[in-house]
């Protein structure tokens, strides 16, 4: 099921990672995130530089 999020964006792109939709009632949604939330980390680890195919790994 997941958390209920889209990514998007990324160093192919030339734009931060975001939040690209959220499923209402989902995890994501209710942790309050938002539609275009740039992601910078993920587990402690910096992705500001990452591609997105990277990010995914």
């Amino acid at each position: 099921r997941g958390f209920g999020f889209k990514l998007e964006g990324g160093r192919v792109q030339n734009r931060p990672i975001y939040i690209s939709t959220i499923e209402e009632g989902s995890p994501a949604d209710k942790a309050g995130l938002y539609i275009d939330d740039e992601i910078v980390s993920m587990n402690d680890e910096n992705i500001e530089n990452m591609s997105f195919d990277q990010v995914r790994k």
